[in-house]
């Protein structure tokens, strides 16, 4: 059901009022995307998919409590891990 998948989505992102923030949220810089371009390059990623990883990539550079990825992209799940990241399942 979608709503249903919508509903899980929002409690996610959301949580709860005192809770910690479930996603960390980064703007597409050009350093981003250089750094997508890079991993293009590096993983053999396609485009969307280095453009999270380079985003888990800053928000670690920024604050090196970030270790976890969540992804199902099993190209992105390799390079994740190859760039030391812990996968959520």
């Amino acid at each position: 059901d979608v709503q249903a998948l919508v509903d899980e989505f929002e409690w996610d992102w959301y949580g709860e009022q005192a809770g910690e923030v479930g996603y960390a949220v980064v703007g597409v810089t050009e350093e981003i995307l250089e750094e997508a371009a890079r991993s293009v390059a590096r993983h053999r990623l396609r485009a969307f998919a280095a453009v999270q990883l380079a985003s888990a990539l800053a928000a670690r550079a920024a604050d090196a409590s970030v270790t976890d990825v969540a992804c199902f992209d099993e190209a992105l799940a390799a390079a994740a891990r190859a760039e030391g990241f812990t996968l959520l399942s």
